[in-house]
């Protein structure tokens, strides 16, 4: 995650630049802006931000560690904000 003073200061930058389009600005501070927390994510992003296996994703629902919403039988989320708690700290509540 990007601190918001260099955020600010890539906006800076990306002013200055006539050669950078106003779409390419936004996709790039669009990239350094974190998302908001609490925010539903994927599986896959789960277990990026855990460092983990998709097994050992579906160990933690188990156990309790994480809760998972389910969309349908093939798509699940988990709440963002939940992961990276217990990815900090090693508990999620």
């Amino acid at each position: 995650m990007i601190r918001p003073e260099l955020v600010s200061a890539i906006e800076g930058v990306l002013d200055s630049d006539p050669g950078i389009t106003v779409e390419e600005k936004k996709r790039i501070l669009k990239a350094c802006r974190p998302p908001k927390a609490g925010s539903p994510i994927t599986a896959r992003e789960a277990m990026k931000i855990l460092g983990v296996s998709r097994p050992t994703l579906r160990s933690y629902v188990h156990r309790g560690l994480l809760t998972q919403r389910c969309r349908s039988s093939r798509s699940v989320r988990f709440d963002r904000e939940e992961v990276e708690q217990l990815a900090n700290y090693g508990t999620a509540n």
